[in-house]
């Protein structure tokens, strides 16, 4: 489900823990998530991608350089991290997704069965860009909820995705991440 709310994420959520919590229900967590390249598009791109938890919690990485370097790739890359931590544990029953990305959130929430409906293919009859890391997105959204965490994705504007900077930062400086697991976390599963 996307979510439409017309506030800023720092009117609905405040800092607990080095976590982003909602002011009115301590057990949803607001997880900022980006992607960004460089030369997208062209044979030198390079993309990255990061993930925003607290003020002091942040993940990034580039996409492996054997795998398409494109900004929607790496926008998914950033959402199948956020989904890999092991929430149980962390103590939260419900996770939004805070994207720039309205491919990211419109895609899972609104394309993501038709696609899946029409074995991958478009309206066009062409195949759906990023099937694999669609179905990873998937998949860890799928773990979720068999765990009883509810996955929300919030289209926020640019200016307000904590994630965007340290996605740019990335692209230039992170290590190289295998697209299917990207994060090192000692409380994932």
């Amino acid at each position: 489900m996307i979510l439409r709310i017309p506030q800023k994420p720092f009117d609905l959520f405040c800092i607990r823990s080095n976590r982003y919590v909602r002011n009115d229900d301590e057990d949803q967590m607001l997880v900022f998530v980006d992607g960004s390249c460089r030369n997208n598009g062209n044979p030198d791109a390079r993309a990255g991608w990061a993930v925003c938890v607290g003020p002091s919690s942040v993940l990034k990485g580039r996409l492996e350089p054997d795998t398409p370097q494109k900004n929607n790739r790496a926008e998914l890359q950033s959402a199948i991290v956020a989904l890999e931590f092991n929430w149980i544990v962390r103590g939260f029953s419900s996770i939004v997704i805070a994207t720039d990305s309205l491919y990211v959130a419109q895609g899972y929430c609104e394309w993501f069965n038709g696609w899946e409906e029409s074995d991958w293919k478009k309206t066009n009859g062409r195949p759906v860009a990023n099937s694999d890391l669609w179905r990873v997105l998937d998949s860890k959204f799928r773990r979720l909820l068999k765990s009883q965490i509810q996955v929300l994705f919030w289209k926020i504007p640019r200016d307000y995705n904590l994630a965007d900077k340290y996605a740019r930062q990335a692209v230039v400086s992170a290590p190289h991440c295998r697209s299917d697991l990207s994060t090192q976390d000692d409380d994932r599963s």
